[in-house]
């Protein structure tokens, strides 16, 4: 009777089905009819049940209001996820015949009431994953036969009653990832008739029942990884002819039965990763002719069968890696002429046979690396002209022939990392024009030629680390002008040449660090504005650590004390030196005494105080100012010893405000008018222009680019008299690039002007 009432409700409200988390499909439609109206007292279910009801019915918010047709309203997803739930009482889904999406996820749930779902006759979904069941109820899904997804992630489920899923014959998906099951009932999924997706991933099964699987004829995707299987049964997948994916990665298998894939015409990935395979049965694939995708990683096979994948003519990628392979058979690839992804990394191959990859022309990923190979035939990789990665690291490889890559001229990545590489012949990566990524780290170099990197005017990211470089010739890296990451960890260095990394302007990452650098040279950083200073947790940016000389900082001069009249324009002029040149941040403080570090209160304004070379209008009243300089790395970012810079040490200038007359030794007379050019250059966003001015001064700035277009003018309406007179010149709204500046300056009747070049780095 009961049956048969739900069965008329059904036909009354429709059928909702939902689309299934994830991969699995969901079909379906539902259509909501009226139904009587009855008062429906919801006050004594669990209360977040309740509650959650309650916010899906705008006309009340009383629990003892509810009717039975605001219930049947309804639709959708009810979501009581992550609510802490432990228990739920037996009515509390009544009349929410309309639902579609149920979600009980993340709860700790270990027992359903009898019957609960009951009335739930158009639910589509029904997520319980991450609950504490151990066991459910035989009957507790029978009432569902509009559902669509099931999923039961529980994780201490060990057992499932057989008859679970009967009721469930439109069911498309059911995960039962990450539980405890150790067997299944042979017919638990014999009524499963519309099944397409099944997950029993994470589980204990160590064995299946013979026919299991035989009425799943609609399943595409069939999870097992990740148990315990030590043998598969002859023919369990015989019926499985529209499987598409079997995942099978992360078992016991030491064997399998020959023919066992022989059905599954319509597979497209077949994943075998981390098992016990130590060989594979002739011909095991031989039927799997849509199969593109296989994964025979992590296994021991120590030979593979000669032909074993010649039928796998649309293979895209094979999972080879850390197998104990030590030979190849001749042409076991040439049937792959769809490859694009092959692994052999982590086996034991010393040699490879002429030509084994001459018919792989598709192939873009070739990896070679952690075997024992210590040569290379020259041509081995003539053929490979779509590859974009080469990885050949971990090797025992000292020496390479000359043009080995030469007709690689596709690839972006090339890695030959701890190999026993001294010396690199010329030329070797001269056609390798697309190289984006080259790693030389964890070798035995110690020199490297001067034009070992021109051909590689793509490459971004350049790995030496862990080598015995000492010295690095000048320009070595000029044509490396992409280049955004260069990382010299742990080399040999004590110098560096003067301009050694002026071209790449474009370099976000440079690691300098546990090498011997004692000093550096000036100017060595000026041309890096992209590069921020290295910060914890980050692989970006300058680090210098580890080093003798560590940590580097900027040297300032905050030039030589001054005398100045009352009410007077008074410049100082400051100076830098070290390995960021005048790439630096500059701070004037006026502090309460020489050599002091405490702020004045009511400081004077100084004009570009940012600036080597700030100016003020010195005070009516007779006595001394004291100006404290500190300069940072122009870098973005905060200077930290932790990566080997820091902040410059301090330095004092003092300003002496008297009306007695100054000496010409301390204030120069100017008697012409002299342009002396601007201070930084280059800059960003803003410099300062310097001038001697014999007089007081009005003075315009234009600023012109390099069409002769004017695209900024400044104007200073007294500039006083005196050598290096500051123009302080902001230009942030400009971009980057070269432009000529022209002064212009009026004393009296005289007009003088002069130009200069500047450039703006963003």
């Amino acid at each position: 009777i009961r049956r048969e009432r739900f069965r008329l409700k059904s036909e009354a409200y429709g059928l909702v089905h939902d689309r299934l988390r994830r991969e699995m499909p969901v079909a379906g439609n539902s259509a909501e009819k009226p139904v009587a109206h009855m008062s429906m007292n919801i006050c004594d279910r669990t209360a977040v049940v309740m509650d959650a009801i309650i916010s899906r019915i705008s006309a009340t918010n009383d629990c003892s209001e509810v009717t039975s047709t605001q219930l049947a309203a309804i639709t959708g997803t009810l979501n009581l996820s992550s609510k802490n739930i432990s228990s739920l009482k037996a009515g509390d889904f009544d009349g929410l015949i309309s639902l579609n999406t149920l979600d009980l996820s993340r709860n700790d749930l270990t027992a359903l009431p009898a019957g609960i779902f009951d009335e739930l006759i158009s639910l589509a979904s029904l997520l319980l994953w991450n609950n504490d069941f151990f066991t459910l109820p035989d009957d507790i899904f029978d009432e569902l036969t509009s559902l669509t997804k099931l999923e039961l992630d529980a994780r201490h489920l060990s057992t499932l009653p057989a008859d679970i899923f009967d009721e469930l014959s439109s069911l498309t998906g059911l995960l039962c990832w990450v539980n405890e099951l150790s067997a299944l009932p042979a017919d638990i999924f014999d009524e499963l008739s519309s099944l397409t997706w099944l997950g029993l991933r994470g589980n204990d099964l160590s064995t299946l029942p013979g026919g299991i699987f035989d009425e799943l004829t609609t399943l595409t995707v069939l999870d097992l990884e990740s148990n315990n299987l030590i043998r598969l049964p002859a023919g369990i997948f015989d019926e499985l002819t529209s499987l598409t994916s079997l995942w099978l990665r992360a078992n016991d298998l030491s064997a399998l039965p020959a023919g066992i894939f022989d059905e599954l015409t319509s597979l497209t990935r077949l994943d075998l990763g981390r098992n016990d395979l130590s060989t594979l049965p002739a011909g095991i694939f031989d039927k799997l002719t849509s199969l593109n995708t296989l994964n025979l990683g992590h296994n021991g096979l120590s030979t593979l069968p000669a032909g074993i994948f010649d039928e796998l003519t649309v293979l895209d990628w094979v999972d080879l890696r850390a197998n104990d392979l030590s030979t190849l058979s001749d042409g076991i690839f040439d049937e792959l002429s769809s490859l694009t992804g092959l692994g052999l990394s982590g086996n034991d191959l010393s040699t490879l046979s002429n030509g084994i990859f001459d018919e792989l022309t598709s192939l873009t990923e070739l990896g070679l690396a952690g075997n024992d190979f210590s040569t290379l035939s020259a041509d081995i990789f003539d053929e490979l002209i779509s590859l974009t990665s080469l990885h050949l690291g971990d090797n025992s490889l000292s020496s390479l022939p000359d043009g080995i890559f030469d007709e690689l001229t596709s690839l972006t990545r090339l890695g030959l990392w701890a190999n026993d590489f001294t010396t690199l012949p010329d030329g070797i990566f001269d056609e390798l024009t697309s190289l984006t990524e080259l790693g030389l780290s964890g070798n035995d170099l110690s020199t490297l030629s001067a034009d070992i990197f021109d051909g590689l005017n793509s490459l971004t990211s350049l790995y030496l680390e862990d080598n015995d470089l000492s010295t690095l010739p000048a320009g070595i890296f000029d044509k490396l002008t992409s280049l955004t990451g260069l990382w010299f960890w742990n080399n040999d260095l004590s110098t560096l040449p003067d301009g050694i990394f002026d071209e790449m302007t474009s370099l976000t990452a440079l690691d300098l660090g546990g090498n011997n650098l004692s000093t550096l040279p000036d100017g060595l950083f000026d041309k890096l504005a992209k590069l921020s200073l290295r910060e914890r947790f980050s692989p970006y940016g300058l680090s210098l650590h580890a080093n003798p000389g560590a940590p580097f900082s900027p040297v300032v001069n905050a030039g030589a004390d001054l005398t100045a009249q009352p009410g007077a324009a008074v410049s100082i002029s400051g100076s830098v030196k070290g390995p960021w040149g005048n790439f630096v941040r500059w701070e004037w403080i006026q502090v309460d005494s020489p050599n002091s570090d405490v702020p004045i209160a009511g400081a004077l304004p100084l004009t570009g105080g940012d600036t080597a070379m700030p100016s003020f209008t010195a005070p009516t009243v007779e006595g001394e100012l004291y100006f404290k300089l500190v300069a940072a790395p122009g870098h973005e970012g905060t200077p930290s010893e932790a990566f080997g810079h820091a902040y410059s040490a301090p330095d004092w200038v003092t300003v002496t405000v008297s009306n007695l007359p100054t000496s010409t030794s301390e204030t120069p007379s100017v008697v012409e008018f002299r342009l002396l050019g601007n201070y930084p250059n280059p800059f960003n966003p803003s410099t300062t222009i310097l001038l001697d001015v014999p007089q007081v001064a009005a003075v315009t700035v234009d600023v012109f680019n390099v069409l002769g277009q004017r695209v900024h003018r400044e104007e200073f309406q007294a500039v006083a008299a005196g050598a290096s007179k500051p123009l302080p010149l902001d230009v942030y709204h400009l971009s980057a690039g070269a432009y000529i500046y022209q002064v212009t300056t009026q004393m009296g009747k005289e007009v003088h002007s002069a130009s200069g070049r500047m450039t703006l780095i963003k």
